[in-house]
């Protein structure tokens, strides 16, 4: 099962707040447009290791306005990637298979072996 949730503006608190009573059913959470992350965000996440915005499941994200496409480099992906731990990003004009959301990070750390199918989404690999 998945959750959908948008524009949080960079409301990272609001956006855990609505993601942690969810129940243990949903996987991932699809967060559409304007998450409002910056450079500074992704890299903390990624040095540490930490869950993206202090969720426990995974998010995959399609980007709004608010987002900063130069510092992040998302104009130049044409794949969804993983930006940090668990936070994936699915580019304008991509697909990724709802069902393949909670396995989207496997997918694209799949590709360099040859397991992941076009566009990043998964067909095999963990079940979500």
């Amino acid at each position: 099962m998945r959750a959908c949730v948008g524009d949080v503006h960079r409301g990272f608190l609001v956006l855990k707040q609505l993601v942690a009573p969810l129940p243990p059913a949903v996987h991932a959470v699809l967060q559409v447009g304007d998450l409002g992350l910056t450079r500074a965000d992704v890299e903390r996440w990624a040095v540490g290791g930490l869950p993206p915005l202090g969720l426990e499941r995974p998010v995959c994200w399609i980007d709004g306005n608010w987002d900063d496409f130069g510092g992040l480099g998302l104009r130049a992906l044409d794949a969804p990637a993983e930006l940090a731990p668990g936070l994936v990003y699915v580019p304008r004009g991509t697909v990724l298979e709802l069902g393949a959301c909670a396995s989207a990070a496997w997918a694209v750390r799949s590709r360099a072996t040859g397991n992941a199918t076009a566009h990043g989404a998964s067909t095999g690999g963990p079940s979500s």
